[in-house]
């Protein structure tokens, strides 16, 4: 049996002898599709020399005023670092607020063409220290050299208006390089 959808639009829905309704549906990823529908899912990149002490390395700050801004994967990899680096620390701490000093870094919009821009304050340690106020929490801590570990957050980080997202890399040697990636999106607050 077929159910015109009574609109007059043509759509028909499938019903079978046991009177199940048939569907059909598609499962993505909540980036994928906020990035398909609203064209808001970004990536901001920074790669520094690795210092013999803590470097803020990358910050980012939400200064939507509606939306949330997302946290859905973080990459981090030190490239070169010298074997007495083995018990250099990567941070990741929310909380805090920006103060001063840094680079501006210029998230990409994964949607290639899209004319949207991410709203918010970001910077890296390129040109000058990243200076913050307040007291950030730290939320993970992982020590590494000449490798590159990932975090897949699946959104679980969520920073609303004036949160902030800050990565830190401490080496016990300056050499080789620290990379930083962070994968976010903007989405309107559920509650």
């Amino acid at each position: 049996m077929l159910i015109d959808d009574g609109g007059g639009q043509g759509f028909k829905a499938k019903v079978d002898s046991r009177l199940n309704l048939h569907t059909r549906s598609f499962s993505l990823s909540q980036q994928h599709a906020i990035s398909s529908a609203d064209q808001e899912a970004y990536q901001a990149n920074t790669s520094i020399a690795i210092a013999a002490s803590e470097v803020k390395l990358l910050l980012l700050k939400n200064t939507h005023l509606t939306k949330e801004l997302v946290i859905t994967y973080i990459q981090l990899e030190t490239i070169g670092a010298a074997a007495s680096n083995a018990t250099a620390m990567w941070k990741i701490y929310v909380g805090g607020d920006y103060a001063s000093g840094g680079g501006a870094v210029t998230p990409v919009n994964m949607n290639v063409g899209s004319p949207n821009s991410a709203t918010g304050s970001f910077y890296d340690a390129t040109g000058s220290t990243i200076v913050t106020s307040g007291s950030p929490l730290e939320i993970d801590r992982t020590h590494l050299a000449n490798t590159r570990i990932s975090f897949n957050k699946e959104g679980s980080v969520i920073l609303p208006r004036n949160g902030v997202l800050l990565i830190s890399f401490t080496g016990s040697t300056a050499a080789g390089s620290a990379v930083a990636r962070v994968s976010f999106y903007y989405d309107i607050p559920e509650f």
